[in-house]
């Protein structure tokens, strides 16, 4: 399949065999590799992996990929499209958040030290817990209270607030969480507990959905049919389910992402949601809820840096000469001891590099 592909391009350019294998040398000539040992997802052993490092002259490397690409990006296009003000919601962390990354520090050290086998404990596991204690500490312990200051109570609060104050237009909102996705088996559910919340403040049961109720495209279109009239005035769902193809825009006012997708691209998916042509207000707000030195500063600023590289590379203008990939999103030891220091100053430990190396 590859080689039919490589002739119909041979073909199509009018190349030579020569002259095409002179073209696929460019790119051997601007990059480097590397050769990494990763753990399996499961958590049972390691495995290598070679990835492209760096990339120079991306110039000439970008002219080779535009013959057989064509891109186009946002500001190439120029959409009448709405404008968005974002705002990053900084929440403070409980006590017991506090000590639980301090716990998973241990849990780190413990990994690092052979002291644990990986298919029992690993890096992937604990990367994964603490997504979800940035998020709400229930998710690790469902016995433990309802903080106050969390992410999913400040965010009920503003968007009461906004439904509040958008009452006589019926304007809508999103809202974007991948973890704790809806359950019926009696456990405790972000989405639950904040559709709980909204209700209690007086916005009525009928007026919020999830995107999870949609069982298939036909009631798919009929629950977005109802968002873009505003008989449903907040919509909650995850990236996978509520990012592409989907259709809301009309009324939409405001975006809340409760929690930070691991890739650039589904970041921007969930903002593409309210940041569409065909969108009634001419200004949004985009919120993006952060608690303090957990998992959230490193993963916003991880997917930051990958958006980035890629922005630089799929531009209108000319790319910059040379750029460096960003690694795999699985925390390593040193972030994880270097946050635990970040909050708990006073356990005294011994670090390796500085947290500011992990962001």
């Amino acid at each position: 399949m590859l080689n039919e592909n490589i002739r119909k391009l041979r073909k199509s350019k009018g190349l030579s065999q020569e002259e095409l294998a002179i073209k696929l040398n460019v790119v051997r000539q601007k990059t480097t590799k590397n050769h990494l040992d990763k753990v399996n997802p499961e958590g049972k052993g390691f495995q290598q992996k070679t990835r492209f490092a760096n990339f120079y002259n991306l110039p000439e490397l970008m002219s080779v990929f535009k013959e057989v690409a064509d891109i186009q990006t946002a500001d190439m296009l120029n959409l009448p499209v709405t404008k968005a003000n974002y705002e990053t919601v900084v929440c403070k962390p409980s006590e017991m958040q506090k000590d639980m990354v301090s716990s998973l520090a241990d849990r780190a050290d413990a990994v690092r030290g052979g002291a644990v086998d990986p298919s029992v404990d690993n890096m992937l596991l604990i990367t994964n817990d603490g997504r979800k204690l940035a998020l709400d500490q229930r998710l690790l312990n469902p016995m433990l209270p309802d903080f106050e200051g969390s992410k999913v109570n400040v965010c009920a609060g503003n968007i009461y607030r906004i439904w509040e104050d958008t009452k006589e237009k019926r304007l809508t909102q999103l809202v974007f969480c991948d973890l704790s996705t809806p359950k019926n088996d009696g456990t405790f559910s972000v989405y639950n507990d904040l559709r709980d919340k909204l209700i209690d403040r007086g916005i009525p049961e009928e007026e919020i959905a999830f995107v999870h109720d949609a069982n298939n495209e036909t009631q798919k279109k009929e629950l977005f049919a109802k968002v873009r009239r505003g008989k449903i005035r907040v919509l909650l769902g995850s990236t996978p389910r509520m990012g592409a193809g989907t259709n809301v825009q009309d009324k939409l006012i405001a975006l809340h992402d409760l929690d930070c997708p691991w890739r650039p691209r589904d970041l921007e998916q969930r903002s593409g949601r309210i940041i569409r042509q065909g969108n009634q207000n001419p200004e949004v707000q985009i919120y993006r809820y952060v608690t303090e030195g957990t998992f959230d500063s490193y993963l916003y600023q991880m997917v930051e840096n990958k958006q980035r590289f890629i922005s630089q590379v799929f531009t209108s203008k000319s790319p910059a000469r040379v750029m460096q990939e960003i690694d795999d999103a699985v925390l390593s030891y040193n972030c994880w001891k270097g946050k635990a220091r970040l909050i708990l100053p006073a356990r005294n430990m011994k670090y390796s590099q500085p947290f500011s190396a992990c962001i």
